[in-house]
């Protein structure tokens, strides 16, 4: 995953943008929910590569990688990602 801070509000999933990857609009606003939190959901790039598992599964480890990313950005990030359950992820395999 790369992430840019000067970007324009755009995710990229596998070269293609959120709405093409993700065509419902449930698993769209599930990935963008921790910058929507943060108030931060126009001020980021992401470029993601996922694969595996199903649709939903690759939503939910999308938004577990934002959610990670931005903790990892602004240290003051991560306890409202953490109450809100954005960095928990599902341990099974």
């Amino acid at each position: 995953m790369q992430f840019f801070n000067s970007g324009k509000g755009e995710i990229f999933i596998n070269n293609r943008s959120i709405k093409d990857y993700f065509p419902v609009f449930e698993l769209q606003k599930s990935v963008t929910s921790p910058l929507v939190l943060l108030s931060q959901d126009k001020k980021f790039t992401f470029r993601i590569r996922v694969h595996g598992s199903g649709i939903r599964g690759q939503a939910e480890a999308v938004r577990l990688g934002i959610a990670r990313a931005l903790s990892e950005f602004n240290q003051e990030w991560r306890k409202p990602l953490k109450t809100a359950g954005f960095l928990r992820r599902d341990p099974r395999n």
